[in-house]
């Protein structure tokens, strides 16, 4: 990389880390540790980790579908986070980027192609990271 090149002290990177929403829930329940698990919303599954993709479940695929897969691989489909009224809630989730000390912002990154279709990015990471 060229070093003389000036970004300003300061870089944005956005990435794509579905299985965020996974390791939140395997802090939140250590039982789903090491199984293939996928996370619901709604009707979608909005995040995979590595067992379950290889298990053959796929982000969007409907639970039922999901669950059909992941039950005989002794996985689980857990639904996201809800607060006690029943409202989803990213609470957690962006508690535990605090924790990680990362500034980030959860939410729609309408910047993307997929937002433009009806399988929008259900999360954007923007880090503002120095490159000093």
């Amino acid at each position: 990389m060229d070093s003389s090149h000036q970004y300003g002290g300061q870089c944005i990177l956005h990435m794509d880390v579905d299985s965020l929403f996974c390791q939140v829930e395997v802090l939140r329940n250590p039982w789903l540790r090491d199984i293939p698990l996928a996370i619901q919303q709604h009707e979608d599954v909005i995040a995979i980790n590595y067992p379950a993709k290889q298990a053959g479940v796929k982000k969007h695929m409907k639970p039922k579908e999901a669950q059909a897969i992941l039950s005989p691989a002794g996985g689980r489909l857990h639904h996201v986070y809800t607060e006690a009224d029943g409202r989803v809630s990213y609470r957690p989730y962006r508690l535990a980027a605090v924790a990680a000390d990362l500034p980030i912002t959860l939410g729609h990154f309408t910047g993307h192609d997929c937002c433009a279709t009806d399988r929008c990015c259900s999360l954007a990471v923007l880090v503002h990271a120095s490159m000093g």
